[in-house]
């Protein structure tokens, strides 16, 4: 049985080729998922917000090259990436907040 050709496989050619709607059209498909995985780690509407534009800020960075590279070549399931970045993001920011938290108090100690 032969793989059906979605709009979403074509979104990612598209996107592959430069195509900036396409863009739009792979965002408006995986901000829901991204957006949920971002707040079962932060709890928080904002800061999921940002973590998920920051991912797609750094797709959309990618240069043409690369992105034929991943997903096209070597086949790179986008949304898999995508969760995983937004996931690792998510636990980099929670570490750093943590961090923070634990200079904070320790200046207040002085």
């Amino acid at each position: 049985m032969k793989n059906k050709i979605t709009p979403f496989h074509v979104n990612i050619v598209l996107f592959c080729q430069g195509d900036n709607n396409a863009f739009g059209n792979l965002y408006k498909q995986l901000l829901p998922e991204l957006y949920l995985v971002a707040f079962k780690y932060l709890k928080s509407n904002q800061e999921a917000e940002d973590v998920v534009a920051d991912c797609f800020e750094k797709l959309i960075m990618m240069p043409v090259k690369k992105r034929q590279e991943k997903f096209i070549s070597n086949q790179i399931n986008i949304n898999a990436l995508m969760i995983v970045i937004v996931k690792n993001k998510c636990l980099d920011l929670l570490k750093t907040n943590k961090n923070r938290g634990r200079i904070i108090d320790k200046i207040k100690n002085l």
